[in-house]
């Protein structure tokens, strides 16, 4: 068995193990944005309604 240490992959693993251990809708993670206070949605799993990226201001 190998696990990656991928940042992409983790992150994404991590959306979709929120999204099955809450049985939600969906899950979403957002990374702040080098240089920027603001926040962008990266990772996510489920419904993903328009803008769903969207960065986030602060």
């Amino acid at each position: 068995m190998s696990a990656s240490l991928n940042l992409d992959t983790v992150l994404q693993r991590v959306a979709e193990a929120a999204h099955q251990l809450c049985a939600s809708d969906m899950s979403r993670i957002a990374l702040r944005v080098l240089g920027s206070e603001a926040m962008r949605f990266q990772h996510g799993v489920g419904f993903r309604a328009r803008g769903w990226d969207t960065t986030l201001p602060r």
